[in-house]
């Protein structure tokens, strides 16, 4: 039991000094959607390995999720091409 609560806390650590890194390479908008879209990728890999049904609310609101984060990466894209416009 001890060294498996120790490992949870290294990879606890690991896990936040990751997060930091993430966090210092990328606008906090962009790192929450990555966080979001993570906690979504551990729903559904979770839902199919342990084969537990989601219900019709949870599918909703993970494809609002996913589709939400690919049109902010759409919009971030198109923002960043104007800027280059501009600037160019």
């Amino acid at each position: 039991l001890a060294v498996q609560v120790a490992l949870t806390g290294f990879y606890f650590w690991a896990y936040s000094e990751c997060a930091m890194l993430a966090l210092s390479n990328l606008s906090p908008v962009t790192h929450a959607i990555a966080n979001t879209l993570r906690r979504i990728v551990v729903l559904v890999v979770s839902a199919v390995v342990f084969a537990t049904p989601m219900s019709l609310m949870g599918k909703v609101g993970s494809a609002l999720a996913i589709g939400g984060s690919y049109l902010y990466s759409l919009a971030k894209s198109a923002d960043k091409a104007a800027e280059a416009a501009r600037t160019a």
